[in-house]
């Protein structure tokens, strides 16, 4: 849940976290349920599958920037791995998770400066290994 500016928090591996409250406008949560292959439905459409666990995908919608926290931010989220922190409500604790990027789009109709921001972009990071269990 985004609870103050400072419950989304990410770090890539080896350097100190970064709060990025302050630069979004909206956080989704996403807790895909995966099963394991050959998962499915019988002739008597009973489900008939071993459950693997949960690998949230967290999406970040971030606000207009300007040119320096653009490229302060980028140096974050265009590496492979980073580590996300953040709350969960159903665990109600913090979780750090090493996720992926799905990488984003920035589009901009001007040149971007100090005093002209782009135009705000988002981008997904799923993670690497299940959630811990209730």
């Amino acid at each position: 849940m985004f609870i103050d500016k400072d419950s989304i928090q990410m770090k890539i591996p080896g350097g100190t976290y970064a709060s990025l409250g302050q630069y979004l406008t909206e956080v989704n949560y996403d807790y895909p349920l995966l099963f394991a292959e050959g998962s499915g439905r019988n002739l008597a459409g009973t489900m008939i599958a071993d459950f693997n666990g949960i690998y949230p995908k967290i999406k970040l919608q971030f606000g207009p920037l300007s040119r320096t926290e653009y490229q302060m931010i980028s140096k974050i989220i265009n590496k492979p791995m980073q580590i996300l922190r953040y709350y969960d409500p159903e665990l109600e604790r913090y979780l750090e998770i090493e996720t992926y990027p799905n990488g984003h789009n920035v589009t901009n109709s001007q040149i971007i400066t100090e005093d002209q921001l782009n135009e705000g972009f988002e981008v997904s990071f799923i993670s690497r290994k299940k959630r811990p269990s209730v």
